[in-house]
């Protein structure tokens, strides 16, 4: 049996509803005694690896965009009215909250969210946003590389680990603040480049075996103690580090979610699951916009109403800030669609 590349376009919608998930449970502020204080940061931390299946995903939609229509200007004007409508709205209906009931100075807002902050100085709120909008300006770029020669993307791939390894081992610097892009971009942007090559070599019946499926998964659990003991250990650049080996937690939870939609299709739990995946992919920009903003909201209104413990209190406002962040986040997506077709 071969695992066909194939199937990530076809379970794209699923694979970007686990992503949402995995970074919604990654924003959690939860805080336990104990062990579980340890069992719930790891969770956190592995939880980030959502954010690299973006990525993944990023690159394998861009190739067929591009592949399609493989003028950058109308790639731009796709990519400009799926990011920017989402992002303006959430960011005039947060910062009126912001500026008028917590104070917040306009001129901070606005360079909070200016995305520039990012690339100027590290400012991480919204880094995400900042991050694929560079990506995709350059990709009409990378398509080239990747359609003309896959030879050259791959050599590009390995340059990008080779300085992540030199990095690691002091043989080069990197000044902030492009060491903190570099951190947090740099690192990530081999899972899009790999995601726009899996996605050329989708097409007939190109793909892995099982049994290299096997070794792959097996890396992944490796990657993932790894991962955890450097983030335990605080291992100097532990995060380079992390986000370095998070591709092979990529690769097993795509793997997973296609052996498990191939041989377990009808099962009523799929199923259900598959649902709400589908649902919830569909207004991903719009949750991860929306979700830490609402647990931000909810935090000090929870604490002054609810007569519970700490912990109960940010177990109850993750619960309802959750809830709330896909309502809001699906409505907003809907009002953004009306919008577009008028």
């Amino acid at each position: 049996m071969k695992l066909e590349y194939k199937y990530i376009s076809k379970y794209r919608k699923e694979l970007m509803g686990i992503a949402i998930m995995l970074i919604v449970i990654s924003h959690n502020n939860l805080d336990f005694p104990w062990v579980f204080h340890n069992v719930n940061s790891g969770i956190k931390m592995l939880c980030q690896v959502g954010v690299d299946i973006f990525f993944l995903l990023s690159g394998f939609g861009c190739y067929y965009s591009m592949k399609k229509d493989s003028n950058p200007i109308s790639f731009y004007r796709k990519r400009i009215m799926r990011l920017v409508p989402p992002y303006l709205t959430v960011f005039l209906i947060f910062g009126l909250y912001a500026i008028c009931v917590m104070g917040k100075p306009f001129n901070e807002y606005l360079w909070t969210y200016s995305l520039i902050s990012f690339y100027v100085d590290n400012t991480l709120n919204e880094w995400f946003v900042a991050s694929i909008i560079l990506v995709y300006l350059i990709y009409p770029l990378i398509y080239v590389i990747v359609e003309k020669s896959e030879a050259v993307a791959k050599a590009l791939l390995i340059l990008i680990y080779a300085i992540i390894v030199l990095f690691l081992c002091h043989i080069i610097r990197i000044p902030n603040p492009i060491r903190i892009v570099f951190e947090i971009l740099g690192t990530r942007f081999p899972a899009f480049l790999i995601g726009s090559l899996m996605a050329k070599n989708s097409e007939g019946s190109r793909g892995i075996k099982l049994s290299t499926a096997r070794y792959i998964i097996i890396l992944g659990v490796l990657s993932s103690i790894l991962s955890l003991y450097v983030f335990k250990m605080k291992v100097a650049n532990n995060w380079i580090i992390i986000r370095t080996v998070f591709i092979f937690i990529v690769f097993s939870i795509i793997i997973c979610w296609i052996i498990v939609r191939d041989k377990a299709e009808n099962n009523n739990i799929i199923r259900r699951c598959t649902t709400f995946f589908t649902f919830v992919g569909g207004i991903t920009l719009e949750i991860y916009l929306v979700h830490e903003k609402v647990l931000g909201i909810l935090t000090p209104v929870m604490y002054g109403i609810l007569p519970l413990s700490s912990y109960s209190v940010q177990l109850v406002i993750y619960i309802i800030g959750t809830i709330l962040s896909i309502f809001l986040a699906s409505y907003l997506g809907k009002f953004i669609k009306k919008m577009q077709r008028k």
